[in-house]
């Protein structure tokens, strides 16, 4: 199953959006990302979050629609992102794409990179889209649909990630050895209308950038 989590970040286009929403099964606000799908008409399954950021009239308009609001089992402790993924996969989401949370706020952004090692979804494909980027925690093999020339970078989360080799990138690798605190993996390029990387061992970030065009997670 295929679920989508809007957070209350930047979202994306709404034509983007609602195209999300078609090519998913589940669709979940995260508090007051609920917001931004009212405004592109849309309707979450659920909303989950504190509350906090919420604006009153869109509660009310989501109660009016019976859409479940369910609490922050742990506010303060955990982000409303990082407890909506947690219900995605509850609710058995074994590809998650969640948006409104690479921009504007970093730490927010750094934090939602480092949840995609979670116990929790170590069998799920997880995709973290902004408006002109998509990111992936690579699990064995990842390739990612664009154009050629669009940047795709691969950043290990861990000390080091081994045996990297790509796929259809300018820069080709074979089984390297790319450490975190280095800059081997960043900006290489698409030459293939697919492409991407393996790892063996370790966590690596795959980070594809779609130049002037919206991002589209490549499911």
């Amino acid at each position: 199953m295929r679920a989508l989590i809007v957070a209350g970040g930047e979202p994306p286009r709404r034509r983007i959006l609602r195209r999300l929403a078609r090519a998913h099964d589940l669709v979940l606000a995260a508090d007051s990302g609920a917001a931004t799908l009212l405004a592109a008409g849309l309707l979450p399954g659920a909303v989950i979050g504190d509350y906090d950021s919420l604006p009153p009239e869109a509660a009310e308009r989501l109660a009016a629609a019976g859409v479940p609001l369910l609490p922050h089992p742990a506010p303060g402790l955990r982000t409303d992102g990082h407890v909506a993924l947690l219900e995605a996969r509850r609710r058995g989401a074994d590809h998650v794409t969640i948006t409104g949370v690479l921009a504007p706020r970093l730490d927010q952004a750094i934090n939602h990179v480092l949840l995609l090692a979670l116990p929790e979804l170590e069998s799920a494909g997880v995709c973290l889209l902004g408006r002109h980027a998509e990111a992936w925690l690579v699990r064995g093999e990842k390739l990612v649909r664009g154009r050629p020339g669009d940047y795709v970078s691969l950043l290990p989360l861990s000390e080091t990630a081994e045996g990297v080799t790509t796929t259809g990138l300018l820069y080709p690798l074979r089984g390297a050895r790319l450490l975190r605190a280095d800059s081997l993996g960043v900006s290489n390029r698409l030459v293939e209308p697919m492409g991407g990387a393996s790892v063996e061992h370790g966590l690596l970030l795959l980070v594809h950038e779609t130049g002037d065009r919206p991002a589209f997670p490549s499911l």
